[in-house]
């Protein structure tokens, strides 16, 4: 099994999707209600509306292109939670 280098390769996007995708990561940033570091990785807390959850999959769907080492996971809840 090949090992995937830990480096972000931005020039898989071209120059319009890589602007894009900055302005997208600093749209869900600023919408994250909390970020805590945990054992394995960060656990970002938004709310739980629809456009945090399109905002999200759209970063998710560009990041995993060039960042191809890490790792997601989407938790639902009905309303914000405390993550565990």
């Amino acid at each position: 099994m090949k090992e995937t280098p830990f480096a972000c390769d931005m020039s898989v996007l071209d120059p319009e999707m890589r602007i894009k995708h900055i302005d997208k990561i600093k749209e869900v940033f600023q919408a994250a209600k909390e970020i805590r570091e945990i054992s394995n990785g960060f656990a970002f807390l938004f709310s739980p509306d629809s456009n945090n959850l399109l905002n999200l999959i759209l970063f998710l769907d560009r990041e995993r292109l060039c960042c191809p080492f890490f790792g997601f996971i989407i938790e639902f809840y009905g309303s914000i939670s405390k993550y565990g």
